[in-house]
């Protein structure tokens, strides 16, 4: 089973993919993400979309911050796997 995981970033969304189907059982995860050299060692940017304006991005984050997913970037995740 591949992993996949959906980050925001103050320029948008990113959707990463493990470079490892194993990763998740590796001992020193937490030590080889602790920096960016690490994690892109482990991850492969699959897809980046960028945010439209300075308005949806605090819209979509204030959206994030009360546990709400909008429901483009689900699509949006789904359609990019």
């Amino acid at each position: 089973m591949t992993l996949f995981i959906l980050t925001e970033t103050s320029a948008g969304y990113a959707l990463l993919k493990a470079k490892d189907k194993k990763l998740l059982k590796r001992d020193d995860i937490a030590s080889e993400t602790s920096t960016a050299e690490g994690t892109a060692g482990l991850m492969k940017l699959k897809e980046f979309k960028k945010f439209e304006n300075a308005a949806s991005a605090l819209e979509e984050a204030a959206a994030l911050t009360d546990g709400k997913v909008c429901l483009r970037e689900d699509l949006w995740a789904y359609a990019n796997v």
